[in-house]
């Protein structure tokens, strides 16, 4: 097997490179993120750790468990602003992320009455 030094920096430039993605906000302007790449699991990750303290309407006759509490996350504000933005220009994962993150912010507003998170 031959070695290539090349290809191995290629490779750890993939790793620790990062994406880049345009927010889009309702009064049309714009911000420029960047997520590295070690970083957009953790970021889905603590998305998915969110959306569990707001799940979505149970259906008729099926008794509703107590969610648990919204965590709070080292991604929080990039979640944030992730849910205020209108759309994402950007790669295919940061924008499914995205989608998430806006999830969170209409079950957030639709939940806001009962005010029992964020403990």
């Amino acid at each position: 097997m031959k070695f290539s030094f090349e290809k191995r920096l290629r490779d750890v430039e993939h790793t620790k490179g990062a994406r880049e993605a345009t927010l889009v906000f309702a009064d049309s302007s714009t911000r420029a993120i960047r997520v590295r790449n070690r970083s957009q699991l953790k970021l889905c990750f603590d998305v998915f750790a969110k959306l569990r303290a707001y799940p979505p309407p149970v259906p008729e006759g099926i008794p509703q468990l107590s969610p648990p509490a919204e965590p709070r996350t080292a991604s929080d504000r990039a979640i944030e602003l992730l849910g205020n933005a209108e759309s994402l220009d950007g790669p295919r994962f940061l924008q499914t992320i995205h989608e998430m993150c806006k999830t969170l912010k209409e079950r957030k507003e639709k939940d806001a009455p009962t005010l029992h998170r964020n403990e």
